[in-house]
């Protein structure tokens, strides 16, 4: 998914709620954790929580980034794919 794709389902799951814009919505990931590492690869996730106050209640709409990267010859990371996906949402 793109992050455009999963901003749609963010809209979707906050019903009538107001939105926060697209342009803060990948600014401030709650946790980075990389999953995978290699001599050659890094798997690296970017996780995110976004908050929605509605009856009282706290709800958070919970996606992750996951970036792949791949190792140069001295050890730079080189992006080489990102992909977007929701997480379990729930309330």
């Amino acid at each position: 998914m793109t992050a455009q794709e999963v901003y749609q389902q963010y809209r979707s799951w906050l019903g009538d709620g107001e939105a926060v814009a697209f342009s803060d919505f990948l600014q401030h990931p709650f946790a980075n954790v990389d999953t995978f590492e290699d001599e050659r690869s890094l798997v690296n996730r970017l996780f995110y929580l976004v908050p929605s106050f509605r009856g009282g209640s706290l709800r958070c709409f919970v996606f992750f980034a996951e970036n792949e990267f791949y190792k140069g010859a001295q050890g730079d990371l080189y992006l080489a794919k990102s992909s977007y996906h929701p997480g379990k949402l729930a309330g």
